[in-house]
């Protein structure tokens, strides 16, 4: 009898629990087969909670039209928005829980990521020597370490005259809980490609992502589906 995909991973992970985490959608012609689609949802895999702008500078694919294929990729159920309170946020569906939303697509900023950065490589600096260090002035550097704080991922302490900042063990806790659960992310987003009748093949797998080869019977594309997205995130400039 052939193997399923399910199977196929669950061997290649050494994993035999199965979570529910992303819904089929309905059959017919698969969204991933169009070429657009496939590299916004591959972009996401390698930097999920890009907003739009970003994701059309990023992949030379029009405003218009990333919008266009983004709606066609929401309805599929393969990738799901992050309403932010200036943005939307996209992200391949069900690799983030809703409760880490807002805290991951603040460090999907630039500024945030760099000022997360430089406190975990230099813990108790001042937001003074924070600007200095940044080339920044304290205006600029100071709503993101309030951000930052908020989300519980820097915290402040005084220092003699001084207030100084440091990391917190949230982003550790965050990345070793999607590291747990990235075979299982992993596994569902392969049955769902099968049921889409996609087909998968595997074709390799790392720590951080697992290659899979898609055929809809007439045409043939490699696609990756990445493990981790905190691991995605950070890894960015």
């Amino acid at each position: 009898m052939k193997e399923g995909v399910g199977r196929a991973l669950r061997r290649a992970i050494g994993r035999d629990d199965v979570l529910s985490r992303i819904k089929p959608r309905k059959g017919g012609v698969s969204v991933l087969m169009n070429e657009k689609r496939r590299l916004i949802f591959q972009h996401l895999m390698e930097r999920p909670l890009t907003h739009l702008r970003e994701l059309s500078r990023e992949t030379g694919i029009p405003v218009g039209t990333a919008d266009w294929h983004l709606k066609a990729l929401m309805e599929a159920n393969v990738v799901s928005v992050y309403q932010g309170r200036r943005r939307s946020h996209f992200y391949p569906s069900g690799w983030i829980d809703d409760s880490d939303l807002p805290c991951l697509s603040l460090l999907q900023g630039q500024t945030p990521k760099a000022l997360y950065k430089l406190v975990q490589k230099n813990p108790g600096l001042s937001q003074t020597e924070i600007a200095d260090k940044m080339k920044k002035y304290q205006q600029f550097v100071q709503p993101h370490i309030i951000g930052l704080e908020r989300c519980g991922l820097l915290r402040s302490e005084r220092k003699g005259r001084k207030k100084v900042h440091l990391v917190t063990e949230k982003l550790a806790e965050l990345e070793q809980k999607y590291e747990t659960r990235s075979p299982d992310y992993m596994e569902n987003a392969l049955e769902m490609l099968e049921k889409d009748g996609l087909n998968p093949k595997i074709r390799g797998r790392s720590k951080d992502a697992v290659r899979v080869r898609i055929d809809d019977g007439r045409n043939t594309f490699p696609i990756r589906i990445g493990a981790n997205p905190i691991s995605a995130i950070m890894k960015q400039r």
